[in-house]
């Protein structure tokens, strides 16, 4: 998946442009390499705002040739003056972008609320700031840092955006691996394997080449009642008290095999598995 990158000057009290929308206030930095940082980009999205504060101020910072997106619910969708005016969802934008072959990096360029937009959906893979101390309110010397951002599932629940051709996230972005999908049956089975601590005998999974598992629950059987009733996915995970973290845990983690932790939890009504295996961990963990 390709990068994208939000690089900002901002001055410390918030700000990305002057009150005249200007942003020849930011100081020159000799130690950042700005050649190399636009070396490795080859597509540039904006803001309308910015696009136009751009070209107030002179020359755009991109060559001819690079690909440049504003998005704006104002302008006319459409190519004009060398750039692409998108009225389109812009998570589903960066999104696509993002996906495409190749290895250049993706430039947000300014615009905070497109920022803000793109960050809710966790599509912003890393965040760089310039913090300036400059002549309009303060004096002192450029600090630059950069984050790395990483997804969890409680952001990915929050803002998930996929299209129809993607992975579901957690697997794209957190690593998950299916395992099984599970679903609940009355009928017994040749090949069943009982489980009496969880009340249920399970088929299907050594022998299904999709992953399907069938699943017969006793009467008695002390699991969750979302557990017995729907159809459940499950994925292996690499960590899986992390997880769990902040999740809506309706099955508290058990061993149930020798080398073997999983847990269930709900989300948005749907029960999900999360298995963890020993022998797929590497030594050193």
């Amino acid at each position: 998946m390709r990068r994208l990158r939000y690089n900002v000057a901002m001055s410390l009290d918030g700000y990305i442009a002057d009150n005249q929308k200007r942003f020849d206030w930011i100081l020159d930095d000799a130690t950042v390499d700005f050649a190399g940082l636009f070396a490795r980009v080859d597509t540039y999205i904006l803001g309308r705002r910015t696009y136009e504060t751009v070209l107030t101020n002179g020359e755009p910072p991109w060559q001819p040739g690079m690909r440049v997106y504003v998005v704006s619910r104002t302008l006319p969708p459409g190519e004009r003056d060398g750039v692409m005016v998108s009225g389109d969802d812009p998570v589903a934008l960066a999104n696509s972008l993002r996906h495409e072959t190749g290895d250049g990096e993706i430039w947000l360029f300014g615009g905070g609320q497109l920022f803000a937009a793109l960050l809710g959906a966790n599509q912003s893979s890393a965040r760089c700031l310039t913090g300036a101390l400059d002549g309009y309110t303060f004096t002192g010397s450029n600090r630059d840092f950069c984050m790395s951002t990483t997804p969890t599932l409680a952001s990915l629940i929050a803002s998930v955006h996929r299209l129809s051709f993607e992975p579901p996230p957690v697997v794209s972005q957190l690593g998950w691996r299916f395992h099984h999908v599970g679903i609940p049956t009355s009928e017994p089975r040749a090949d069943e394997l009982h489980l009496p601590a969880f009340g249920v005998h399970i088929a299907g999974f050594a022998s299904s080449p999709f992953g399907v598992e069938w699943m017969r629950y006793a009467a008695d059987s002390p699991l969750h009642p979302a557990i017995k009733s729907l159809p459940h996915v499950a994925f292996e995970v690499d960590d899986l008290d992390a997880a769990l973290e902040g999740q809506e845990v309706i099955s508290p983690p058990g061993s149930p095999s020798d080398g073997v932790r999983a847990a269930m939890i709900l989300v948005d009504s749907a029960p999900v598995e999360l298995i963890w295996f020993r022998r797929n961990q590497r030594s050193d963990d």
